[in-house]
């Protein structure tokens, strides 16, 4: 059987975005209420930090007049 020609993923067609400027109070507000909610989301969500100082053993630390 012959192989399928490699086909690309189609792309939608890129969109325009018109930035303007919020000016009714009601908008604004309820924007800085779903920002809240989101950081607040974020917050509980938070990924475990990764520790970068790392307690070495006894045995690993370098011994006085050795090269090594």
């Amino acid at each position: 059987m012959s192989k399928k020609a490699f086909r690309s993923p189609r792309l939608a067609p890129l969109q325009r975005v018109v930035a303007e400027s919020v000016t009714d109070p009601e908008e604004i507000a309820a924007m800085e209420a779903v920002y809240k909610r989101i950081k607040q989301i974020q917050k509980r969500n938070k990924p475990l930090e990764i520790r970068k100082s790392i307690k070495k053993s006894p045995k690993l630390k370098k011994r006085k007049g050795r090269d090594s």
